[in-house]
């Protein structure tokens, strides 16, 4: 008896850290959808660190981007979806880019918001630092809590005191500046 109960509560622990983690078991017939969110560890079916192929394997159509020359990474843009883009490097996907207002983060967050309401929601989860090319532009890096904080984060450019891009990630990816170059 004792030993069923504690494995039970061991595979509870194991989901609950799994969910935080944000490793999902993927969904037939549940590609991505207007309806996704945007996470620190990919958006709807979409997981970082998953190859194309997987990401293209939860019925998600994507179209890769022809890399510039010399470049070490490309995207997949999903054509219904126009305003989503994954960033592929090193074989997997590393970070997706919102530049539209259709879709939300997992916090509810979504382009057009406004930067006292992230702050007020993030807390000491956010930093605020300069764009490195515009004067203009703030940057505003979540580290999510626990274990995913050490390796993701959710960053959002806010001009004119509102978002205007999304990037929601692994690092070092989630944290480039220049995206694909």
């Amino acid at each position: 008896m004792y030993l069923r109960m504690m494995r039970a509560r061991l595979i509870r622990h194991a989901a609950a850290l799994l969910l935080c983690l944000g490793v999902a078991t993927r969904v037939a017939g549940a590609p991505l959808s207007p309806a996704s969110r945007v996470g620190p560890t990919g958006m709807g079916p979409v997981v970082v660190g998953t190859t194309p192929a997987q990401a293209k394997a939860t019925g998600t159509r994507l179209t890769a981007t022809t890399p510039a020359p010399g470049s070490t990474c490309y995207y997949l843009m999903p054509p219904h979806l126009p305003g989503i883009a994954f960033m592929v490097e090193a074989g997997t996907i590393r970070r997706v880019e919102v530049r539209s207002g259709a879709f939300r983060t997992v916090d509810g967050f979504r382009i057009g918001d406004r930067l006292e309401s992230l702050t007020s929601f993030y807390g000491k989860r956010a930093t605020i630092a300069p764009d490195k090319y515009d004067p203009g532009v703030r940057v505003l890096t979540v580290t999510p809590s626990g274990e995913a904080g050490r390796r993701y984060r959710i960053v959002y450019e806010i001009e004119h005191g509102m978002v205007k891009r999304i990037v929601a990630g692994a690092l070092p990816q989630a944290a480039y500046v220049e995206g694909c170059l």
